[in-house]
């Protein structure tokens, strides 16, 4: 059993020097197997509090290449500065950001909850 969560446009693969069709050709999406795989939505954003939409919001313009209008775009590039509280320092910090630790304590058990 494999989890792929979020915004499909955030989980594009690498391909060094492609071109936006090499991209998609490269996509999970694109597997052969992808048609086995079964596809479902979170019932509950867990994730997102009242006082984080406008963050939410701006992660959604960067996911459409609209950075312009965003607050921590680096002018004159196609960079943005990301804020310390959202950098994780190693692999534990980014999974105890991304699941509650029961989830990993046993993740057949809360997968019916995501």
């Amino acid at each position: 059993m494999c989890f792929i969560g979020g915004d499909w446009k955030q989980l594009a693969p690498v391909v060094p020097k492609g071109n936006p069709e090499a991209v998609i050709d490269a996509s999970i999406k694109k597997w052969d197997e992808y048609v086995h795989c079964k596809q479902t939505e979170l019932q509950k954003n867990m994730r997102v509090n009242e006082d984080e939409i406008g963050f939410i919001q701006e992660l959604k313009h960067i996911g459409n290449g609209d950075i312009e209008g965003y607050s921590n775009h680096i002018k004159g590039t196609n960079l943005i500065k990301a804020d310390e509280e959202n950098i994780a320092k190693n692999a534990l910090d980014l999974m105890n950001f991304c699941y509650e630790p029961q989830w990993l304590a046993e993740p057949e058990k809360y997968a019916n909850e995501l």
